[in-house]
């Protein structure tokens, strides 16, 4: 049983590493300036944050947009934060990597998201609207039933 449980963490690991190996390939296109360079520089934490969001469903300039490469790293430790806090929140409310995915990336009714999609919410608006996006999803746990994809 104990090598089942080594298999599925190294094939997970594994899975993270072609995630990550994908996104630094559609990132490598000059329209992006520094940010290949900036993204093999980044340390272990950012790393995690750019994979959840990968998995999310986000585009390689909504990933710079929420993950800046410019800003200090105080801030960088915020929005980190942020993006691993969403994620348990839409594990809770969700249960699964496909579903949170399929929410992120699918129009939502809801008055809040206004017919948008959450990424792109959460991705366009800076840090103080992606700690209203946290909010909205942690105080409004019924959010996920107004978008269609996810009933």
């Amino acid at each position: 049983m104990s090598n089942d449980n080594t298999n599925r963490e190294a094939e997970k690991d594994n899975k993270i590493d072609k995630d990550l190996e994908e996104l630094f390939l559609r990132i490598e296109s000059p329209e992006y300036g520094n940010g290949i360079r900036k993204l093999f520089e980044a340390d272990g934490e950012e790393l995690m944050a750019i994979n959840i969001l990968s998995q999310w469903g986000a585009s390689p300039e909504q990933i710079i947009s929420v993950l800046p490469f410019d800003v200090d790293k105080v801030e960088m430790g915020r929005r980190i934060q942020i993006v691993r806090t969403l994620n348990t929140t839409l594990r809770n409310l969700l249960g699964n990597s496909k579903s949170i995915s399929t929410f992120m990336t699918s129009t939502n009714e809801s008055s809040y998201f206004s017919g948008c999609k959450p990424i792109d919410v959460f991705a366009e608006g800076g840090i103080e609207t992606m700690e209203e996006v946290l909010k909205q999803l942690d105080d409004d746990k019924e959010i996920k039933f107004i978008n269609s994809n996810t009933r």
